[in-house]
């Protein structure tokens, strides 16, 4: 199997505001391979950073856009191939957006040898399928004390049979992250 394409779709809500929620705009990255699957993977960064760092040319050989340096590699090689985009990034930078774009490549091939194989990417990587995880819901970056706790009984109405364990309605953190919000 062989990587044929790596794209950047951006992917956003009809009008973004200055608010800090990671939800309004995304940049979705897709690997496809000559058999037909694609992997599907997130960068959480800048929609339009993330498709530069994959789209960039060629400046030298320490200045390589991701495609390029996945473009007919095997896809199922990802921690060869991780080493490989770090590398070829080096003066791109080793920290950020160059970093995020890696992830959701790197995401992106995971998705794809979970589908090969036919397998969860969590049974993969060596984790437990059956494991038990207490949900947690939070709602913070400057939304008002009122309004969360009336979301959060929205939240706890009685509409399926979960049971949440642990809700975090403020925080000692609420001071130093609701800034965030504004």
């Amino acid at each position: 199997m062989k990587i044929t394409d790596v794209e950047v779709a951006y992917l956003k809500i009809p009008s973004i505001s200055e608010i800090s929620n990671g939800t309004q705009d995304v940049a979705v990255v897709l690997v496809h391979t000559d058999e037909g699957i694609t992997g599907i993977g997130e960068a959480e960064t800048s929609p339009h950073v993330a498709k530069a760092v994959v789209d960039a040319p060629r400046s030298h050989s320490v200045m390589v856009g991701l495609k390029e340096v996945l473009v007919g590699e095997n896809p199922l090689d990802i921690e060869r191939l991780w080493r490989k985009m770090y590398q070829a990034t080096i003066y791109m930078g080793r920290r950020g957006a160059v970093l995020h774009a890696i992830s959701g490549v790197d995401i992106a091939l995971w998705d794809i040898k979970g589908k090969a194989y036919g397998q969860p990417v969590c049974d993969l990587l060596g984790g437990s399928t059956d494991a038990k995880v207490r949900a947690y819901a939070s709602a913070l970056f400057g939304t008002p004390r009122r309004s969360r706790a009336s979301a959060t009984v929205a939240a706890r109405r009685p509409t399926s049979s979960a049971i949440w364990r642990a809700l975090a309605i403020s925080s000692p953190l609420d001071f130093a992250i609701s800034p965030f919000g504004r």
